[in-house]
Parts: C-alpha cells; structure tokens; sequence
C-alpha cells in the first residue's frame, strides 16, 4: 500500500464514512475522478467499500479490520444502515410529533446527511407510516397512527 492509500484510508476510518465529495474537500482534489489514485486499489483490495453512487458515494472501512487492527474511534451515526434510520425516525416522530427536518435531524444526530434523512422521511411517507404537511421548509412530519 502506497502513502498515497495510507493518506484516506485513515481519513476514512476516523471518520466513520466519508462521501466523495467529503474526500475531495479534506485531499484538496478538484474533480472525483481525481480520487481514483487515492482509492481505487483499496476498494479493489476490499479494504474500503462503497455505498451509494455519483457524489453521494460513500467510503467506508470493513469494520471486521478496523477491529483486527484495534482501530479505537468513537461511533457515529453517519455510517447507519437504512431501515435503522427509518426505526430511529419513527421512534423520535412518535415522541415529538409536528416535527421539521431541521429538528428531527437535530435530535436523531447531526453527522447524518441531511440528503439521507430525506431519503428516509420520502419513504416513511411512500409506505404510509408517516404524513407531511407544509411545503418546502415548512414541511412537518407526524406518525400517520
């Protein structure tokens, strides 16, 4: 593994996740197909892997050797699975109803992309277990029960 490897594996571990466009930002690297070099081979090599496609890409480290190698960091959401998030959203929807984006975001973490909770509320609304009402930022969410 080259330094040029080494560089955002690291960045990625103590980051929990990290987006390409995150990556370009803290590699100071103007265009996504820049990070080719910087990542390619630990994708290849399976000690990266991605979720997601295009900007939103996510990188993140097998877990399975960030504990072999006893990588300690603190947990995060940023890295949580989808059906996780949409329990955790329901569960905060049904403490604190009349809810914005901004304020369920707040208390269910901030490290998780915004784009990502909207994904989350999207589906909620599109399988009937939550309503919205408002438009555009005034937009609120409630359980639909």
């Amino acid at each position: 593994m080259t330094q040029k490897e080494k560089i955002p594996l690291g960045l990625i571990a103590q980051h929990e996740a990290l987006t390409v466009a995150e990556l370009m930002r803290l590699l100071d690297i103007g265009s996504a197909v820049e990070t080719r070099p910087w990542i390619g081979r630990l994708v290849e090599w399976r000690i990266a892997e991605t979720k997601g496609r295009t900007k939103g890409m996510r990188y993140l480290v097998h877990a399975s050797l960030l504990r072999q190698l006893d990588f300690q960091s603190r947990t995060t959401l940023k890295a949580i699975e989808p059906h996780r998030l949409r329990e955790l959203v329901l569960s905060d929807l049904a403490r604190y109803p009349n809810s914005s984006l901004g304020e369920i975001q707040a208390r269910v973490g901030n490290e998780i992309p915004k784009r990502t909770l909207q994904r989350a509320l999207s589906g909620l609304i599109a399988s009937g277990a939550i309503r919205s009402h408002g438009r555009l930022r005034g937009t609120k969410y409630k359980c639909a029960t």
